[in-house]
């Protein structure tokens, strides 16, 4: 996860950027966008680090997913490109 497009994108942001990031999230929000969200939460709070012993998959995956369902790779990696789509944005 640490040489994903979605963490070398997310590491340049400033804090301000970071914060505003969470602003735009925050309006798309549903019930099918917890997960992103969580994700982006994540992220805020190890920012600007992001070291690769807090971005293993599976343990991020744990952090993120409140029901703590199994690790799922496939739910993951759809997530991560939800959160770097609109990251792009």
């Amino acid at each position: 996860m640490v040489s994903s497009k979605l963490i070398l994108l997310f590491k340049t942001l400033s804090k301000l950027e970071v914060k505003e990031f969470g602003t735009y999230l925050k309006r798309k929000s549903g019930s099918s966008f917890k997960m992103v969200f969580n994700l982006y939460s994540y992220l805020k709070k190890i920012h600007p680090e992001l070291n690769a012993s807090q971005l293993e998959k599976e343990k991020v995956f744990k952090k993120i997913s409140k029901d703590n369902k199994a690790f799922n790779k496939k739910l993951m990696t759809d997530v991560m490109s939800l959160l770097n789509v609109n990251l792009e944005e």
